[in-house]
């Protein structure tokens, strides 16, 4: 090898360091959305919640409410489509799926790794073959993945960097219910009376 060589070699490898990734970086879950799914609608509602999912993600130790109308497309954008868009923004990104029943919540692992699955060329995504159950899957080469489970339930010892809890309570009676409150804030009636 002469001197010319090794300094080309040098020379590509950095180039190579600042060349655009080999996938696109969408803006938004919405964005990401239309990319893979053409008969993704977006509404001005959806903007609303883009945005803020954008802020969240963009903000250490953010929290993030969101309270709509049904049917206004949250839960698939929340759930489904920004957890997506985060492992396309950061591979190594541990992301936690809860809902008041934890088939729900697997829906959605589900839903998102058949996404990486159909799509993962363009995302540059793949899943681990040996850890791709939908409740709790991987992407190869990366710690980042999806774990679901039920509220109150098998989120112990698991470390994750982004919460998603989607509907943590069945419906209206269960969220004026004083019982359903303390169990799943877990409090005793002694903090609640207090």
């Amino acid at each position: 090898m002469t001197a010319h060589t090794a300094t080309a070699s040098w020379a590509e490898h950095a180039a190579r360091m600042f060349d655009p990734p080999s996938h696109p970086r969408w803006e938004t879950p919405g964005e990401l959305a239309r990319a893979i799914d053409p008969k993704s609608r977006q509404t001005p509602a959806l903007d609303v919640i883009d945005a803020a999912l954008v802020e969240a993600f963009n903000t250490p130790d953010s929290r993030l409410v969101i309270s709509m109308p049904p049917q206004e497309g949250k839960s698939p954008r929340a759930s489904r489509r920004f957890p997506l868009w985060a492992l396309t923004q950061n591979p190594d990104l541990r992301v936690g799926i809860a809902s008041h029943e934890s088939n729900i919540a697997r829906r959605w692992g589900r839903a998102i790794r058949d996404d990486i699955a159909q799509h993962g060329d363009t995302l540059g995504l793949t899943v681990r073959s040996d850890l791709s159950a939908q409740n709790e899957w991987q992407l190869a080469g990366h710690d980042g993945g999806v774990f679901t489970g039920g509220v109150g339930g098998q989120f112990t010892g698991r470390p994750v960097d982004i919460l998603i809890i989607d509907d943590p309570v069945k419906g209206r009676e269960e969220a004026d219910s004083e019982v359903m409150s303390r169990g799943s804030w877990g409090t005793s009636d002694r903090a609640c009376n207090r």
